[in-house]
């Protein structure tokens, strides 16, 4: 897990020799804790012991008990080629649970990063097809690769799939669920 660059470094620079952290873009989101209620984390623990994706059943809404087979609508599947976290070869198994339809993306960047990968970055990369069921060596070998950030290919394809465009509401909140605090809220100033 690139104990050198995720660790170690760190360790030393700020724990050893007492250095402040140098300002880095991609990392300033980890001082945005999420207050994670205690129910949501509870109901994301249960899905990762019963896994329900991959096990039809395990998960129920409504009443409804979900089966990812029964899910028949395009998917855009996004993994990293060096993201330490979610390896890419297994993120790109979720493109085949979801559909047969799905357009798998592999950027060449690592975890946040191939995410947060803006269209003007002159370094990005990534391969883009579909999915294809012998797997993601046969996917890598097949691949279309292109340059510049998926972004722009992710906007063409959600523009293909949407409805006519409408223009935005000229005020917040409807009949039914109106506005009750200017922007961003209160709870921003709970702590």
């Amino acid at each position: 897990m690139r104990p050198n660059d995720l660790i170690w470094n760190y360790w030393v620079n700020n724990y050893l020799l007492g250095n402040t952290p140098p300002a880095f873009d991609i990392l300033y989101w980890n001082a945005d804790t999420t207050r994670l209620p205690a129910g949501l984390h509870g109901d994301y623990i249960d899905l990762y012991a019963t896994n329900p994706f991959v096990n039809p059943g395990k998960l129920t809404l409504n009443g409804i008990a979900v089966d990812m087979r029964q899910v028949k609508a395009d998917s855009y599947v996004i993994a990293g080629v060096t993201d330490h976290i979610t390896p890419w070869k297994g993120a790109y198994r979720t493109a085949g649970i979801l559909s047969d339809s799905a357009t798998f993306v592999l950027s060449n960047a690592g975890h946040l990063q191939s995410l947060l990968n803006p269209p003007n970055n002159p370094k990005a990369s990534y391969m883009i097809g579909p999915f294809n069921s012998a797997g993601p060596d046969a996917f890598q070998a097949g691949a279309e690769k292109r340059r510049g950030s998926w972004w722009l290919d992710w906007r063409d394809w959600l523009h293909a799939r949407s409805g006519e465009e409408i223009s935005a509401p000229t005020s917040v909140g409807s009949e039914h669920h109106p506005a009750t605090t200017p922007a961003p809220g209160t709870y921003v100033f709970d702590q």
